[in-house]
């Protein structure tokens, strides 16, 4: 396929990978890594009891967070197989071949995967949080980089969430948690960081 791809465009393969590679990441990278970025600061900005458990465990917080707002809504792919749907009351047979959407905050949330799946919870055991589909993947795959438990899964993964992790921390340092308690060896006020958040918002 990709020879099929470089004889018909007159491109060399190693240039057209590298195009794509960097709009992928251009892409993806970018506008998830943002995305997942600014909820973060805008629950931690609502709830003090958000900035508690982010500074617990950020990259917890930040999986938990994409569990249930996923920057990446879904992904499509062809039915293997015909697959009967029920769509408002009528049964829908959909043939192999069609064009099908996943909806990552929909398997996010499955009762049969996550206890009580609508409570924001970082906390969860691995045996749910390695559930998560919001990289393209089961997390639990996603993170061991398992190309066979999942084929499609984001290459950007580790360092999206660093990043967002870090740029959420710098972006907040100054709100103080459920309880009072303030980030350890914090002592700018963060109201540079505030007016910029606000000419953003």
């Amino acid at each position: 396929e990709l020879k099929k791809q470089t004889a018909s465009r007159g491109k060399p393969l190693l240039e057209m990978a590298l195009t794509n590679l960097a709009d992928a990441s251009l892409f993806a990278g970018m506008l998830g890594t943002t995305d997942m970025t600014w909820k973060c600061v805008k629950y931690l900005f609502r709830d003090p009891a958000h900035v508690r458990m982010f500074r617990k465990d950020p990259t917890n917080y930040l999986w938990e967070l994409m569990r249930l707002q996923p920057a990446v809504q879904g992904f499509t792919t062809k039915l293997q197989e015909p697959m009967e749907i029920n769509m408002y009351g009528e049964k829908v047979v959909l043939p192999k071949g069609a064009p099908y959407k996943y909806v990552n905050s929909m398997a996010n949330r499955d009762p049969s995967v996550w206890s009580d799946p609508l409570v924001f919870d970082p906390d969860r055991p691995w045996s749910e949080m390695g559930e998560v589909m919001s990289w393209n993947g089961q997390l639990k795959h996603v993170v061991a980089r398992n190309y066979s438990g999942a084929p499609r899964h984001c290459p950007g993964h580790d360092l999206s969430v660093k990043i967002a992790a870090h740029v959420c921390a710098r972006l907040t340092r100054h709100l103080e948690a459920e309880g009072g308690e303030q980030l350890a060896g914090t002592t700018e006020d963060g109201s540079g960081d505030l007016k910029l958040l606000r000419a953003f918002a």
